[in-house]
């Protein structure tokens, strides 16, 4: 029984690593006329001082976590400190969500994947205040089946982005910790027909007030 168990456990580690290598090595493929857009919120973003200076001590954690990685002997509970103090930003709302739009200009209709780990989008923030957040934990091992879409000839759909979530399950995120004027972009990873497909969208401009 044993080793039945052991067996079972061995293939279906086997089989999502299998499945992972496979999705890696998928060749990448033209966006077949797909259309990208990044989508800003309806309304002006503000964040209030308050949110502000709580953000830019996070930001300031941040840098200050890089730079203690880089070291060769780092404080090990200095560290601990701000891995904590990074972790718990991940959870921070600080109200700023995005949306985008794929929209099929050809005139056949295009299945995809959404959702899933096969499927991530990447954000790359320029600004003064922008702070890359890059979650480092761990995660569970279970590869996370997306669901079939299809855009029919000259339609679209939009989708969300909250909280500028980004990477694998949106476990990673951006702040803005001050205000100021950022330029975003959107780089859509997927699937279409077995073949990996990437999306870029075009520069964003998104202007941050504080009240």
């Amino acid at each position: 029984m044993i080793l039945v168990l052991s067996f079972h456990l061995v293939m279906k580690c086997t089989c999502i690593a299998v499945l992972f290598a496979a999705i890696s090595a998928m060749p990448l493929m033209g966006a077949e006329g797909l259309k990208l857009e990044l989508i800003a919120p309806k309304e002006t973003v503000v964040l209030s001082k308050a949110q502000l200076a709580e953000l830019a001590s996070v930001g300031g954690a941040a840098e200050a976590l890089e730079e203690a990685r880089a070291e060769k002997k780092p404080d090990l509970e200095s560290l601990r400190r701000l891995e904590g103090i990074v972790m718990g930003a991940l959870r921070t709302q600080q109200g700023i969500d995005l949306s985008y739009r794929i929209t099929n200009p050809t005139d056949a209709a295009i299945a995809l994947e959404h959702g899933g780990d096969a499927t991530t989008n990447a954000l790359e923030i320029k600004g003064d205040g922008a702070v890359d957040l890059p979650y480092r934990g761990m995660m569970t091992m279970e590869f996370r089946m997306g669901k079939p879409i299809t855009i029919d000839p000259g339609a679209s759909k939009e989708f969300t982005i909250k909280e500028l979530k980004y990477g694998m399950r949106d476990m990673s995120r951006w702040l803005i910790t001050k205000p100021g004027d950022y330029e975003i972009t959107l780089i859509h990873r997927t699937n279409s027909g077995g073949k990996k497909v990437e999306l870029t969208s075009d520069p964003l401009k998104l202007s941050v007030v504080a009240k």
